[in-house]
């Protein structure tokens, strides 16, 4: 993890302007950061979506195309008037493609994860390792399980950044980033005590 942790700050170094240091978009690089955080813990290897050059074909760049989508869906049909209960309207379809983007990027590289857990001996308890052990799931259902904590953990981040949106003065802790007001305050009590101890 602390290569992932590494990786995410040479990428936040890659595209902050040099004269601000401000960052455009945060929100696609935290997916891109969450994506490759899941991955690695629940799968244990690196999908890729915090390379510098990222390639439009391949799988991390697809992850990164259904999250996006999956959450811009998620928002449309949650705040939205619930007409998809009735027909598949446009955000429906949408969620219906993120989803099936979303398997189709990672199924194959979860199938590979599954084979090489099953045939090693190593006694490292990791998430998929866990759900293999329990011998109840079969290899979609494991597949889809792993999906579903991917989107978790996505959720997860756009909940925090969303929570940041609607109050701004909460700050944002990412190097480069400037600090609120209430984290100026905080680092001046923290430096008070430290000068004083």
């Amino acid at each position: 993890m602390s290569r992932v942790g590494d990786d995410f700050v040479d990428l936040l170094r890659s595209v902050r302007n040099p004269d601000t240091f401000a960052i455009e978009d945060m929100l696609d690089l935290s997916y891109r950061l969450a994506l490759e955080g899941v991955y690695m813990m629940s799968l244990d290897t690196r999908l890729g979506c915090l390379d510098l050059d990222l390639g439009k074909n391949t799988a991390a760049a697809d992850m990164i195309l259904s999250v996006k989508l999956l959450f811009e869906s998620f928002h449309e049909l949650f705040y939205g008037l619930p007409l998809w209960k009735l027909y598949e309207t446009a955000s429906y379809k949408k969620l219906d493609k993120a989803e099936s983007l979303m398997y189709e990027a990672c199924s194959r590289q979860i199938r590979e994860a599954v084979e090489k857990l099953r045939k090693s001996d190593d006694d490292e308890e990791g998430v998929l390792r866990t759900l293999i052990k329990t011998n109840k799931l079969d290899d979609k259902e494991l597949i889809v399980s792993v999906i579903d904590l991917i989107s978790g953990g996505i959720f997860t981040i756009n909940a925090h950044h969303s929570m940041h949106q609607q109050d701004p003065d909460a700050g944002c802790s990412f190097v480069g980033l400037p600090y609120s007001s209430r984290d100026r305050s905080f680092l001046q009590f923290s430096r008070s005590l430290h000068a004083s101890g």
